[in-house]
């Protein structure tokens, strides 16, 4: 018994005695290694800013506690858009947050009311109101109806904005062909008009 029980114990005294040194990189944390997300960029850097809703970039109206908290407690669940489809969603029948006539049926105090106290299979959470707020401000803003009618009058105001500029290069080509009208001579037709 004791020729099998040596290699064990060798192993293991190698295995506790490695784990026991301290890597040769690893260095003490000090507050200036932390850039806090609030400080702004040097202009030197030149980053573009993040667009995306990721912490980052929180949407308007929202802080980092209220995303983290989407993102630890409800994105499990909701999924990161709110529409049900998070790891645990299909299993516990998550809600379609962004749901339009869900939206327009539940008003924010059952919201907040669900979240602090649950409903079916969501667990009540214990957070401060600031934070409850600023999730069903969150809730809000998944909307679908709402984001589609966003997307819509931004795709037309990129449209009015591109306007100008063809119908700056229309004036230009009528001017062009006003002299040869007003000197008499028919303009020549574009090539394959006839």
């Amino acid at each position: 018994m004791r020729p099998r029980l040596a290699p064990v114990v060798l192993v293991t005294c190698a295995w506790l005695l490695g784990c026991d040194r301290t890597p040769s990189d690893l260095r003490e944390w000090k507050p200036s290694d932390h850039k806090h997300t609030s400080e702004a960029k040097p202009e030197s850097e030149g980053d573009s800013p993040q667009v995306s809703g990721s912490a980052e970039a929180p949407l308007p109206g929202l802080d980092e506690v209220t995303i983290a908290t989407w993102r630890r407690a409800c994105a499990t669940c909701h999924g990161q858009l709110g529409r049900g489809d998070g790891p645990q969603g299909p299993m516990v029948h998550a809600r379609d947050l962004s749901d339009s006539a869900w939206q327009a049926a539940t008003s924010d105090a059952r919201i907040a009311e669900s979240i602090t106290k649950g409903r079916g299979n969501m667990p009540a959470f214990q957070l401060p109101p600031a934070t409850v707020e600023g999730l069903v401000h969150l809730v809000r803003l998944m909307n679908r109806e709402r984001l589609a009618r966003a997307a819509t009058s931004a795709r037309a105001a990129a449209a009015t904005a591109s306007a100008p500029a063809t119908s700056a290069s229309a004036p230009a080509a009528a001017s062009a062909q006003a002299p040869a009208a007003a000197s008499g001579r028919a303009a020549a037709p574009a090539p394959g008009a006839r």
